[in-house]
């Protein structure tokens, strides 16, 4: 939220802005903007029913169009980074897709990076960064 930004204002502007849908981001899959990145403040974390079980899902106020946009949080390699980073509502987040991989058991696996800026109460962002989850 930026300094100066009351709960209230923000929270109505974040609804003004809402088009009563929330897209889902699939990296490589979504055409005019860029696939592989997203990035946005934090609205809100859900759980999803899906295909698999229930999935982690946050919803963030996406940079690129200001739209909400929800993140599955069902990778091994994103869940254990949002565990590890624990971003909060309000905080920016960024989650970058780095192609698929094959791990040391032959497995196929998506790999993903995430970044977390911290909201602080002063409106200052103070980033969090615990390494390169992309390093071999």
């Amino acid at each position: 939220m930026a300094k100066g930004v009351t709960a209230t204002d923000w929270m109505k502007s974040n609804l003004e802005n809402w088009n009563g849908q929330t897209r889902v981001w699939t990296p490589a899959k979504m055409e005019g903007y860029n696939p592989k990145t997203v990035t946005g403040e934090l609205l809100r974390v859900e759980e999803w029913d899906t295909e698999h079980g229930e999935t982690r899902v946050a919803i963030i106020l996406d940079d690129f169009d200001a739209q909400e946009t929800a993140i599955y949080a069902n990778s091994l390699m994103l869940a254990t980074a949002w565990t590890d980073k624990m971003p909060s509502i309000g905080d920016r987040i960024g989650v970058a897709f780095g192609g698929q991989q094959e791990g040391k058991n032959g497995r196929v696996y998506n790999r993903y990076k995430l970044l977390v800026e911290r909201c602080q109460a002063n409106g200052q962002i103070a980033p969090v960064d615990q390494g390169d989850p992309f390093a071999e």
